[in-house]
């Protein structure tokens, strides 16, 4: 039943589109996309409602709740993630983002070391080149001045 609000909230989007253009003379106007993400939603919405309306039950497992070794994957990221945000300003997205994955990937994931850090070097400067080169999009840059003097 929890499909029913997304399936109203994908109505309500489709209903309000309708007060925006369209179309307008320089290609898609203000209610193109909330005509089609109210439509894709609503679509999503009454096919996950019938799946779980004609689909048979499971059986719930007996143990819900995961183990402590679930539970500290759980909390690790967390933490990394309030770490990370508390990071961005102070570090710079690139630094923040390479030490964020270096951690995850290191300590939850089962790659190896060379997997790792090519991953984090990937998304944290890579995304970063990518954003600010190609896209025009500047991410934040550390405040401490060496860093910064760095680029980084």
């Amino acid at each position: 039943m929890a499909a029913l609000p997304f399936i109203g909230l994908g109505v309500f989007i489709v209903w309000e589109s309708r007060n925006l253009k369209y179309y307008s003379e320089f290609g898609p106007g203000a209610g193109f996309l909330p005509f089609w993400v109210g439509a894709v939603l609503t679509l999503l919405s009454l096919t996950w409602l019938g799946q779980v309306t004609f689909r048979p039950v499971a059986d719930m497992p007996e143990v819900f709740l995961p183990g402590r070794a679930g539970t500290f994957r759980v909390l690790s990221i967390v933490m990394a993630l309030v770490v990370c945000a508390l990071l961005l300003d102070r570090l710079g997205f690139s630094l923040t983002m390479f030490a964020f994955l270096a951690f995850l990937l290191f300590s939850l994931g089962r790659q190896n070391l060379v997997v790792t850090i090519v991953i984090a070097v990937a998304g944290g400067f890579g995304v970063c080149f990518v954003f600010e080169r190609w896209l025009g999009v500047f991410l934040p840059k550390s405040s401490i001045a060496f860093l910064r003097s760095l680029g980084l």
